[in-house]
């Protein structure tokens, strides 16, 4: 099917992403965007959580390489770090210090600043992509009552109320605007069905802080990564660098637990509430370059536009609009990347208008399903945490730690593993006779033999 008209939502790595998939797929591709955005790499408004930790996972990489040609090219030339989990991380889980060891998986370590400023500049050179700044969505436009389909969308100055507002007309509505999405109430106006939501929430929240490191001798690892130990040890910390010789320093707290709310009280938390001091040392003689800041939307949560029994045609809801997850687990960017190729693939494939939504929603669903699991499985460990505790992350959660307690000596598994938390191959393969057979002899193990407590600094590598 070939688009006249498609109309994009939203100006964050989602938008910027679906706007590139639809571009070879459209006459016209109008992005609109209710902040305006800075020149070159700089803060938005309507971007707080870029403020702390990102990373793009190889899944993502591979997405935006292909949706941006030149997008890894871009990446180097601005000093993004590549890290290999195996070999550049110091990673302390529950039951140990993961071992040293290559694993061919490698991520990219951008700011989040950076990744929106780059794949503005490479869609700047499609030629039929507008991108309209400063404006604000009012509601879907939709013909007949109740709406048969959507026809486009109505915006106004985002900075005065009091402007009138104008039409534009589309074959095509997406909604990448993130976890604020008006499309339920937008649907709903129209005479339509909205869709159900699932939400799990594990009262997490997280502060960050950035530094400019010193290079510290003896220090092999580029990034450090401390898991909490559930239900009793909350917090979680991670040390990832970034452009610029810079390092960003996060610490999560689960269940309620506070997180520190001033720059001496993140200093103090490095120092004294993890079993390693190894985020602290990792940051000896570091410059601060920012004062603590807090994110404290970390649920997960779920409209299941793919239960609708009759989408509204002409339009789609891609990425956080659709699928949030806890953001710690750093999957948001790489699963919406990959949504929008989805997109552009249903665009591609679809026979009328009227089939498009559903078939999309179908594929998205599939893909965030396993993704869904995995990061409400690590959540649901926590006692206090709220909304649907659905039987799959319950039984999932003792599997997943048990494959971890696996991983620490196991170089086959950790890769199997980590091609899954990189979204590279399906959750299938953590079930697969190979890995349920590690995993049951590990439970084994376990039952006969704990592991010793693990020392407080990672072991020197091989």
């Amino acid at each position: 099917m070939r688009l006249r008209h498609a109309v994009v939502i939203g100006g964050s790595a989602t938008g910027l992403s679906c706007a590139a998939a639809l571009a070879s797929r459209a006459e016209r591709v109008t992005l609109i965007e209710r902040d305006r955005f800075p020149e070159g790499v700089g803060p938005r408004r309507g971007v707080p959580q870029a403020r702390h930790v990102h990373a793009l996972l190889q899944r993502g990489r591979d997405e935006m390489n292909a949706l941006f040609p030149g997008f890894d090219e871009a990446m180097r030339g601005r000093g993004v770090p590549e890290l290999d989990y195996g070999l550049d991380y110091a990673t302390l889980r529950a039951w140990g210090w993961v071992r040293r060891m290559p694993t061919g998986i490698k991520a990219l370590y951008p700011s989040r600043d950076c990744v929106d400023a780059v794949l503005r500049e490479l869609l700047a050179r499609r030629e039929n992509v507008t991108v309209l700044e400063g404006l604000h969505v009012v509601e879907l436009l939709g013909a007949g009552s109740p709406a048969t389909r959507v026809r486009g969308v109505r915006v106004r100055d985002a900075d005065d109320r009091d402007a009138e507002a104008r039409d534009l007309e589309a074959d095509l509505v997406v909604d990448a605007s993130g976890r604020g999405s008006r499309a339920p109430a937008w649907v709903q106006a129209l005479g339509r069905e909205a869709p159900a939501e699932q939400r799990v929430d594990a009262q997490a929240a997280y502060a960050s802080r950035w530094f400019r490191r010193r290079p510290i001798e003896g220090q092999w690892w580029k990034a450090a990564w401390v898991d909490p130990e559930p239900p009793h040890r909350k917090l979680l910390g991670v040390l990832f660098p970034t452009e610029g010789d810079r390092v960003v320093a996060t610490i999560a707290a689960y269940g309620g637990e506070a997180v520190p709310e001033t720059d001496e009280e993140f200093d103090e938390f490095l120092a004294t509430r993890f079993p390693s001091p190894i985020l602290a040392r990792s940051l000896e003689g570091a410059e601060p370059l920012s004062s603590v800041v807090h994110n404290r939307s970390t649920s997960n949560q779920w409209r299941r536009w793919d239960g609708l029994r009759d989408p509204l045609p002409g339009l789609v809801v891609v990425g956080d609009a659709a699928c949030a997850f806890n953001p710690v687990y750093g999957q948001g960017m790489s699963v919406a990347s990959a949504c929008a190729s989805l997109l552009g693939r249903a665009v591609a494939e679809a026979q009328t208008p009227e089939a498009l939504p559903a078939a999309f929603f179908q594929r998205q669903a599939r893909l965030v399903r396993s993704v869904w699991d995995i990061a409400t499985g690590a959540d649901v460990v926590w006692p206090t945490t709220t909304g649907e505790r659905a039987v799959a992350p319950r039984l999932l959660a003792p599997y997943l730690a048990t494959l971890g307690s696996a991983m620490l000596d196991d170089e086959d598994l950790t890769r199997r593993v980590l091609r899954v938390f990189h979204l590279v191959d399906d959750a299938t393969v953590l079930f697969s006779p190979p890995v349920l057979a590690k995993v049951a002899a590990e439970a084994v193990r376990q039952r006969w033999s704990p592991r010793p407590a693990p020392g407080p600094m990672p072991p020197l590598p091989a």
